[in-house]
């Protein structure tokens, strides 16, 4: 097939789908926008979901900083400065 052909038919495609593009972006522009009408229940939902989202983000936080907590508190009571004299652990040192 020729080149002139090849590109000729291109053309056609081009232009068609053009027009199809043109034809399709009209019909989209006539199609109304829905409008956000939104009921006292809706709010009521919208508020309970972010108050629910709220709650969880914290119970999540809370869990780590509480694990940290207990780690570091731990690590400090095992230290040796902190036994008390009479201990078991005061006697095996030298």
């Amino acid at each position: 097939m020729p080149a002139s052909e090849q590109s000729g038919g291109s053309r056609v495609q081009g232009k068609d789908a053009e027009a199809t593009f043109h034809e399709l972006a009209e019909a989209e522009a006539a199609i109304p926008e829905a409008s956000a009408d939104l009921a006292p229940e809706d709010w009521i939902c919208v508020i309970l979901f972010w108050i629910l989202a709220g709650v969880i983000f914290l119970q999540f936080l809370t869990r780590y900083v509480l694990m940290m907590l207990c780690f570091t508190g731990s690590a400090m009571a095992a230290r040796p400065s902190r036994m008390p004299a009479g201990s078991a652990t005061s006697r095996s040192r030298p």
